[in-house]
């Protein structure tokens, strides 16, 4: 893209007669012959128009694009960016920035400069732009050559110094390679990042020297530097795909500090990449043999041709060097629930073609012409103003409709107002111009209980292509109903539809009318300082690349000099519901009520690194006030006392490639900062999410780093990695996604798991649990209940049954314990539940029966068969006087106690889908990171019907879940010809009332230990089933399903000839043979023949028109399809 008079009519809204836009050559004189020292002419074209520089700490109204035509441009002094600038030079022909021999600066560009002859106390020195706030400024499209600079010359091409919103992008640095070169391609000693993609790098001392407090960088490539890249300090870095070459270091990390005056590398992340022709690949500075002082974290990297060692410290070799892969290295400390690391395994849909997580750079359009382009501004019949006060809501939205997919669409410079929803098309190319900025406004967007987008990209269920980029989205004052981007579109092809440099800035700008004036700290007027409802929402039907995103809601005024801090609420930062593929590159939120980021039946997300802070001014008040919870849009249940960094619930492979989470403030005082007990928790994960893998987790001021759900399983005292502290890698205790029906993985494995955990091989879709510690049982919402079949034989919905399972710690004191356990768990769950109907078998059933196994007191389950027949006989209890939810209050350890309970009292809910069954669990909080981190003895099984109505919060069955199913089931295709000679198995069962089929199940005890197909992973019997219709009155045999070697509940799947249809909400059961169907409209079915588990048999009816005949008969001849 060049100049061709498309950028002459951007401005800045609230700054009369300036100018955006720049031409070094045209319009200041720069010549860019080589010769001519251009250093005044670029820095006037930066500085020129009463810019934000030296003096000066942040502006919102001073933007500039100062663009450099092909040329080589030879400079004497440092190019400095004012606060704001970005520095693009022409795509197809990079212009030379040349370092003349003389050169004298810290850098050809430097966007920080230390003042001279000042520094801090400490000897420090003291910069233009405090290095944390330096926000809102790029750099790409250019060569930077030092080699004339001699090599003993600390020859910089880039001081980069700076927060968030910023990015190098496309520059190629060139150094000098003499032996003990001193020149270095990036020098970033400070900061809060940040973005750089797509560099360079040949020759130096250094690629780049580089530390802050966090980055991602991508696609890099250095050559014959001597060290390629030197990390003296971070919190968290990820460098994804880095390929180092001919190098005498590759990495040099700068470990084993654990104060904050020590500060060292401590949070490294390096994925996809390649060292090769090296001497060492990768050295740190100190051992870490008993204690954490530095992490790093490898994943899928390549070592090749390298001299001394892949990895070195400073007490030797630690990896040897060789050639080969390394698929998963680790340095730090790791939690596992099982015991093992399991790698994970990268969907196909998050990866390219060569099994690397996918990455797409931002587009230029270098390959368009000018004509290719279309302004809005410069299309003077729509209208658009641009100027913050015109209402532009007509203007953008028929600029939208008229050309999308006929141009790529230039929004110049400006602020345009809009009083309703913008609406992007699928084939849209949207092209900013320094952060052009779309500004929602008024009552549409004023209601948080009608949440309405300021844009939305695509309707649901849309597919195509969407390119945005260089845009800043806001709201004014009193905006609690808006949402910034509502993103549906899904990409028809691998990063189709995407979004690269594009900010949802809230408040604290000209314009936004949140400021310091409108919005003080003491302020709570949500009609002047509500900000947004969310961020960014990334729909159920949306998908997408998003890179170098930032989601602020705005800390302190940009305008004001002593960047007074605001009280600014908006509600939510990023919620992603996509099933995918998402990648999160480069991403940040900070200052949301509620959350930062959530990820809520998300599946398919790369996210690396993100980056967020909670909001100061908490918590007074408490979140959400004050907003209100809305679980429609990602809000965990629950009290909260601050806002989470990340939710994530019902979702499964999410890959987290490194995170910074922090917490400074409390109510405004920073006096936590020293004990890390700023807020009480950061992550947020439940037991419905699977597959989640959090690489390189770096939290600050938090006492718990994750909670899961609200059983804290890291604790930063525990994690202390200098200032903040670190995890390298939590992963959710089940990997699968889920397993199929025959017991194996069903993951899209790149490289097989190192080890299978065999245990909850059988059940994996047929219960629902919760691990919550005991005083918390309230959080266990009432789930729908099927309901029994009452006295006279009509629908009614039963108790829910309470059971207290064997416990280690019972007082054998107390023979009782047992059964006061579950009365005090129904009664607290009768208390928080008005309405509800908790009961134990003490109040409904025989006690002496019930309880007859407490009486010395449980220990009597750890031995012989007392554990398996007190689950039958609980299964008995429950199918027969309890048709509703199932609660059983178990101890997390040890696992066989968990495993047989599933095995037993799972077989009637798979037959009553909605019945579901919920682990309480009992453990003492010394025991909580024991249980479940340190090994795999708690399952965490999903509901999964496979037809039919899904449960809220159920994960919707994949492609392929039935020809798994049917593949494990062996069926023989005669078996109708086999029906007439089956003999009559109802036995003393009559059939149901008149008008009404009946069908009748018949469980049999095979009386064998394991064996099947479906055999029990703990190594008992296995059962199997037969199934007799009979039509109205047992008169004739309509259907039959010859035994099958499996456990009750697996009847439930079977294709070939029975299927059973749960639907929503207990609404009926469907039963279909052949071209027949069934279903319970009156709800009837009842049980009898109940031995413990060993012999069990049901009789349902069913409203249906028989035509009359037997099975016999030919299926077609006397049938009537219902």
């Amino acid at each position: 893209m060049h100049n061709g008079g498309l950028h002459v009519l951007g401005k800045s809204a609230y700054n009369p007669g300036y100018k955006v836009f720049r031409d070094v050559q045209v319009d200041y004189g720069a010549k860019g012959d080589g010769v001519t020292d251009d250093t005044d002419a670029i820095n006037l074209a930066i500085s020129d128009g009463a810019r934000c520089g030296l003096g000066c700490v942040s502006s919102s109204i001073t933007p500039a694009i100062v663009y450099f035509p092909p040329g080589k441009y030879r400079v004497i002094k440092p190019i400095v960016p004012y606060y704001f600038t970005s520095l693009v030079g022409d795509y197809n022909n990079k212009p030379v920035l040349f370092a003349d021999p003389g050169f004298v600066g810290e850098a050809v560009i430097d966007a920080d400069p230390y003042k001279p002859g000042v520094s801090n106390a400490d000897g420090s020195g003291i910069n233009w732009w405090k290095n944390q706030n330096n926000f809102f400024r790029s750099v790409r499209n250019f060569v930077i050559d030092v080699t004339a600079v001699s090599p003993d010359q600390y020859g910089t091409g880039i001081h980069w110094q700076v927060g968030q919103a910023t990015s190098l992008i496309n520059i190629d640095f060139k150094m000098s390679s003499a032996p003990g070169t001193k020149h270095q391609g990036v020098y970033a000693e400070n900061g809060s990042g940040g973005f750089m993609s797509d560099l360079t790098f040949d020759g130096g001392a250094f690629g780049l020297w580089i530390s802050n407090q966090q980055f991602t960088v991508r696609n890099i490539k250095i050559t014959n530097a001597g060290t390629a890249i030197y990390q003296q300090w971070n919190w968290g870095f990820t460098w994804q795909n880095i390929q180092i070459s001919n190098c005498q270091v590759g990495f040099d990390l700068n470990t084993g500090g654990l104060t904050l005056d020590t500060q060292s590398a401590a949070g490294v992340l390096i994925v996809d990449s390649s060292i090769s022709n090296t001497g060492i690949g990768i050295r740190m500075s100190s051992t870490q043999p008993t204690s954490l002082a530095g992490s790093l974290v490898l994943d899928e990297v390549v070592f090749s041709g390298i001299s001394t060692a892949n990895i070195q410290d400073s007490a030797g070799v630690v990896l040897a060097a060789n050639s080969g892969a390394v698929g998963s290295w680790f340095q730090g400390n790791v939690y596992l629930a099982r015991g093992v690391h399991t790698l994970g395994q990268r969907p196909e849909a998050l990866t390219d073609s060569t099994g690397a997580f996918f990455a797409k750079s931002r587009p230029q359009y270098q390959d368009y012409s000018d004509e290719q382009f279309l302004s809005i501004m410069a299309l003077k019949e729509l209208g658009a103003a641009g100027d913050g006060v015109t209402d532009d809501t007509v203007a953008v939205n028929t600029f939208l409709q008229k050309y999308s997919g006929c141009a790529i669409l230039l929004f110049e410079a400006g602020t345009y107002l809009v009083t309703d929803t913008i609406f992007v098309p699928a084939g849209t190319i949207i092209v900013g111009e320094m952060f052009s900025v779309i500004m929602g406004s008024g009552p549409k967007f004023a209601d948080q209980n009608s949440p309405t987008p300021v844009i939305r990209v695509g309707n649901p269920g849309d597919t195509g292509a969407v390119e945005i980029s260089d845009m800043v989205i806001t709201t004014t004052g009193g905006s609690a109903g808006a949402i910034g981007i509502e993103w549906n579109i899904k990409e028809s092809s691998q990063g189709a539809a995407g979004m690269w440099d594009v900010h949802v800035r809230l408040g604290g700008a000209k314009g936004t009318n949140i400021n310091a004036a409108n919005c003080p700290t003491s302020s709570t007027d949500m009609s002047k300082c509500a900000s947004a409802f969310l961020g960014i929402h990334i729909t159920k039907t949306g998908s997408g690349y998003f890179e170098n995103i930032w989601v602020w809601n705005a800390d302190h005024d940009l305008d004001d000099p002593a960047e007074t801090q605001l009280n600014v609420f908006s509600a939510r930062g990023v919620l992603v519901e996509s099933t995918g593929p998402v990648w999160l590159v480069g991403t940040a939120s900070e200052h949301h009520v509620i959350y930062q980021y959530a990820f809520n039946n998300a599946r398919n997300i790369y996210a690396g690194l993100m980056q967020t802070e909670t909001p100061y001014f908490q918590p007074t008040p408490n979140p959400p006030a004050p907003f209100f919870t809305n679980s429609l849009y990602g809000d965990p249940p629950g009290t909260q006392l601050n806002a989470w960094g990340l939710v994530i619930t019902g979702s499964y492979d999410v890959f987290v490639y490194g995170a910074g989470f922090y917490s400074f403030f409390q109510t405004y005082s920073q006096n936590c900062v020293p004990n890390r007990n700023c807020q009480d928790s950061m992550v947020l994960v439940d037991q419905q999410s699977t597959a989640i893998y959090l690489y390189q987790l770096t939290t600050a001021g938090s006492t718990n780093m994750l909670s899961y759900p609200n059983v804290s399983i890291a604790k930063q005292t525990d994690n202390i990695n200098g200032f903040a502290s670190t995890l390298s890698l939590w992963e959710a205790p089940s990997i699968t996604a889920p397993a199929d029906s025959c017991g194996g993985s069903a993951r899209r494995a790149v490289a097989q798991p190192r080890r299978v955990n065999p245990r909850s091989n059988l059940l994996p879709r047929q219960s629902e649990d919760f691990n919550y510690y005991s005083l918390n049982h309230a959080k266990i919402a009432t789930d729908l209940m099927v309901g029994g079949l009452d006295g006279d034989g009509s629908r009614k919905p039963r108790q829910n049954c309470v059971f207290y399972v064997n416990q280690r710690d019972v007082d054998p004191e107390d023979p009782n314990y047992a059964k006061n356990r579950a009365i005090e768990f129904a009664a607290l769950m009768n208390a928080q539940n008005p309405g509800s109907d908790y009961h134990t078998l003490y109040d409904v059933y025989d006690t002496a029966a019930a309880f007859s196994y407490t009486e010395n007191p449980m220990a009597s389950a750890w031995t012989g068969g007392n554990l398996r027949t007190w689950f039958q006989d609980t299964s008995q209890a429950f199918a027969e006087l309890c048709s509703g939810h199932l609660y059983l209050i178990v101890d997390a350890e040890p696992e066989e106690i968990w495993d047989q309970s599933i095995w037993i009292t799972h077989e009637w809910p798979a037959v009553v889908a909605t019945g579901l069954v919920t682990q309480v669990t009992e453990i003492r909080p010394e025991d909580v990171g024991r249980a479940v981190a340190d090994n795999g003895r708690t399952r965490f099984i999903r509901f999964y019907p496979y037809r039919g109505g899904q449960p809220p919060g159920a994960t919707p069955p994949r492609d392929g879940d039935q020809g798994e199913i049917d593949s494990c089931v062996s069926v023989d295709p005669d078996v109708v010809d086999q029906w007439a000679g089956v003999v009559d198995v109802s036995g003393d069962f009559a059939p149901f009332k008149e008008g009404t089929c009946t069908m009748h199940i018949h469980q049999y005890f095979n009386e064998n230990a394991g064996g099947g197909t479906f055999g029990d992973p703990q190594y008992s019997a296995t059962y199997s089933v037969e199934v007799t219709m009979y039509d109205d009155g047992a008169t004739h045999k309509i259907g039959f399903q010859s035994r099958l070697d499996a456990p009750y509940n697996m009847v439930s799947k079977f294709d070939n000839l029975f299927v059973v249809t749960p639907v929503e909400d207990g609404d009926y059961i469907q039963f279909t043979l052949g071209d027949q169907t069934w279903r319970n409209d009156d709800g009837s079915c009842s049980v009898g023949g109940w031995d413990h588990g060993a012999d069990r048999q049901m009789d349902c009816g069913f409203t249906c028109t028989w035509g009359g005949g037997d099975s016999t008969d030919p299926l077609s001849s006397g049938s009537q399809k219902l």
